[in-house]
This record gives C-alpha cells, structure tokens and sequence, in this order.
C-alpha cells in the first residue's frame, strides 16, 4: 500500500521557509502536503523498525541524532559541536 507522507505539522511552522523553494510545486501540493509516495514507510522510526536496523534503546539514541539534522532549515539544524555531545556518538 502506497501513503503519502504527511508534512502538514511541518508546514505550518516552515511554511514562507518551504514555500521560497524553486522546487515547491514538484514536490508538494497547495495544500503542503508532499507528492512523494512511499512504501508503508511513515517516518524514520518506522523505517529502523521495519528494517531492524537497531535494538530498541540503540534505535533511539540513533533517531535523537539524526531528526535534528533533517530539519529544513539550516538554521533549526545543530552544529557539528553540538551533535558531537549527543548519546549516539559517545557511546
């Protein structure tokens, strides 16, 4: 079964962010909502599941390290410093 991905949390707090992008309308609909079809996939924890990728405390540690470097813009993103004092690199 195909689902779209839903970013219409993510809209409303980077919409003017978003909607600045050349690419917009290849890949999102008026609405927000992205136009790309994934696979039963819905998010990363989802995907690291599905997979089995890690065990469940590694998974965590893994999401907490990763999400904040997806964010859309630069400037919401941590700093190299910052991710380096996370769990998932000092352990």
């Amino acid at each position: 079964m195909l689902q779209k991905f839903e970013a219409s949390s993510l809209m409303s707090s980077t919409s003017s962010y978003i909607r600045q992008g050349k690419n917009f309308e290849r890949y999102f609909t008026p609405e927000g909502r992205t136009n790309l079809k994934m696979r039963g996939i819905a998010d990363l924890d989802s995907a690291l599941t599905r997979y089995s990728v890690f065990d469940d405390v590694e998974k965590q540690c893994f999401v907490e390290f990763v999400r904040p470097m997806l964010r859309l813009k630069p400037s919401d993103r941590p700093t190299a410093a910052e991710l380096l004092k996370r769990k998932w690199i000092k352990a």
